[in-house]
């Protein structure tokens, strides 16, 4: 069957590996090269680390999610775990980066590095706990910023929130100079917020643009190209990978070139991927179907806010607002409030996730739902029924449900899920395309 749209391979893909793959090198070398190491969840606010110099971070999500991705290591890591008298139904990154370093088999090669100091946030019940038995297990200085639980959405940007969360800042830049005896530039950390915000910003307008029909990037290139975004968004070199990639998407749509060229139907994911099994989101293909994108993929690591015509669209990043960063605690203000605006208010509460996967459908034209109940954590799956009749409700659109696990693939019946959702294709009217 002749293809409705032309495809081609995005000419930045090899770049988003080379980043990725950089960015583990640096791990590893980190401590003979002088550098600080620092580790935890990745939506720590990495930014304030800026201004100790070059710095390294190894998230524990995004290291997870390649442990997952290769099975044999990831049962290596759960079993380990399991022997010490943890649960299975705690969070399937922590048990897969938990058993790596437990094991001392680091993903990349080699032994698992020297880590200097665990720095993360604590934002849901196991955040802050995960990392302290990770301080613990290497006997290192566990550094936290505490995420207000913000009942009324509305409220997030209240002034004692972003007091609260300012004041956490502070004191973790103190308590990290004494620790580690290292002084503190102010610059540096401003310009990492720069970077940050304007990274975070270009991503966003990047999501924008696959509102077109065809959508020029399907959720799987998402998980590839995010990644520099993820993991070094503070860099100038990652915003100037995203000045790229956005020129190329760019292209992609004044010339009508498609992520899937038999593209008829647009469904959009909920949650995290099982990473284990990411051929589950090639199998639409076979129908002229499309997952476009998720909450995850496209919401979590950009910057969006509500525009005056109830749209989401993408935030301003500092220059425009024409906030001028002089000090840092101007600096640390700002980004207490940018922080709690788009990384963490979204965090816990099922409104605020109805909210942006209704946005996510009617915006990007979104024909269906496919939702992960995830056992790999409890906090993202908390809700999620609920969420998924108000979409249905609000939007119209048909949805379905998988069980999996993000990381765990004894969670998981690839068989089953695969039919499931062939079924669910079929109920959308689609029919496997002729070869």
């Amino acid at each position: 069957m002749r293809a409705k749209y032309a495809t081609k391979p995005f000419q930045l893909w090899q770049k988003a590996k080379e980043m990725r793959l950089q960015n583990y090198r640096n791990i590893m070398h980190a401590k003979e090269e002088g550098r600080l190491l620092f580790t935890g969840q990745r939506g720590a606010p990495t930014e304030i680390l800026a201004g100790f110099g070059d710095f390294e971070f190894l998230g524990m999500n995004d290291y997870a999610a390649s442990v997952a991705y290769d099975r044999p290591m990831a049962l290596e890591s759960f079993e380990t775990i399991e022997a010490k008298g943890y649960a299975r139904d705690l969070c399937a990154y922590w048990r897969c980066y938990m058993g790596s370093l437990l094991t001392r088999r680091f993903y990349f090669g080699g032994p698992f590095p020297s880590i200097d100091i665990v720095f993360t946030q604590n934002a849901c019940d196991t955040n802050g706990k995960c990392q302290k038995l990770i301080a613990e297990q290497l006997g290192i200085p566990c550094i936290m910023v505490d995420i207000p639980v913000i009942g009324d959405h509305s409220k997030r940007l209240a002034a004692h929130y972003v007091d609260y969360v300012t004041v956490q800042f502070n004191e973790a830049i103190e308590r990290i100079c004494r620790v580690s005896g290292r002084m503190y530039d102010d610059e540096k950390l401003i310009q990492a917020i720069y970077n940050r915000c304007r990274s975070e910003v270009l991503w966003s307008q990047i999501m924008m643009l696959n509102q077109t029909i065809p959508a020029v990037m399907d959720m799987k290139s998402q998980y590839s190209m995010f990644v520099p975004l993820v993991m070094a968004r503070h860099k100038e070199e990652t915003v100037k990978f995203y000045e790229a990639l956005k020129e190329e998407v760019e292209e992609r749509v004044a010339r009508g070139i498609a992520a899937v060229g038999e593209e008829r139907c647009r469904l959009l994911h909920y949650g995290a991927p099982p990473w284990h099994s990411l051929r589950l989101f090639r199998l639409p293909q076979a129908y002229g179907a499309v997952f476009i994108g998720s909450q995850f993929s496209m919401m979590s690591f950009g910057a969006f806010e509500i525009k005056p015509d109830g749209r989401l669209g993408p935030k301003l990043t500092p220059q425009e607002q024409g906030v001028d960063l002089k000090n840092r605690d101007a600096a640390l203000r700002f980004f207490a409030a940018w922080y709690l605006d788009r990384a963490a208010s979204g965090w816990c509460g099922t409104q605020p996730r109805i909210d942006s996967q209704v946005h996510l459908v009617k915006e990007w034209h979104g024909d269906a739902v496919v939702f992960h109940l995830d056992r790999g954590c409890e906090n993202n799956t908390s809700g999620l029924l609920e969420t998924k009749v108000a979409v249905a409700e609000s939007t119209g659109v048909p949805t379905m449900v998988y069980e999996g696990n993000r990381g765990d693939s004894r969670d998981w019946s690839e068989a089953e899920t695969m039919d499931r959702l062939e079924a669910f294709l079929e109920s959308l009217g689609l029919k496997k395309l002729e070869d």
